[in-house]
Parts: structure tokens; C-alpha cells; sequence
């Protein structure tokens, strides 16, 4: 007999989020940051390239490229 998963009502608990002011003042703060990685995916995907496929381009890796798109790596310029 199969047991049956129990989810998370994501959008109940954003909706309960979204009423704690230092939620909501770390959430704005890191939109910049969400939006950086959703433009890396967007154009990663419009390219039509993996991961992979981007990191040899760009002479990195593909860990590298997976930490853009997360979000927990920002891109940095070499001198």
C-alpha cells in the first residue's frame, strides 16, 4: 500500500511570509540577484545551449555556470 506524500501549500506559506516585514525587506533585497539569474537561464536557453555547452564558450566551468543560473554566484570581470 502506497502512503501518500504530504505537500507544502507554497502558496499559503509565501502569503504568510510576505506579512513578516524582515521577510519581505531580505526578499527585496535579493530581487536584483533573481533577476540577474533568470536573465543568465533565459538567454542560456534562447541560445539553445546547456550548461555545458555555455561553460566551454565561456572558458569555465560547468559549475560555474549552474551557480550563475542559482543565483549564488555573480559574475565577476578578470583584469
Amino acid at each position: 500500500m502506497s502512503q501518500k506524500q504530504k505537500t507544502i501549500p507554497v502558496d499559503n506559506i509565501f502569503s504568510q511570509w510576505r506579512k513578516d516585514s524582515d521577510y519581505m525587506r531580505e526578499f527585496k533585497s535579493l530581487e536584483d540577484e533573481f533577476a540577474l539569474a533568470q536573465l543568465f537561464i533565459s538567454a542560456r536557453g534562447a541560445a539553445g545551449l546547456a550548461q555545458q555547452e555555455l561553460a566551454k564558450k565561456m572558458h569555465t566551468s560547468q559549475a560555474y555556470i549552474a551557480r550563475l543560473e542559482g543565483g549564488k554566484k555573480t559574475p565577476q570581470q578578470e583584469l
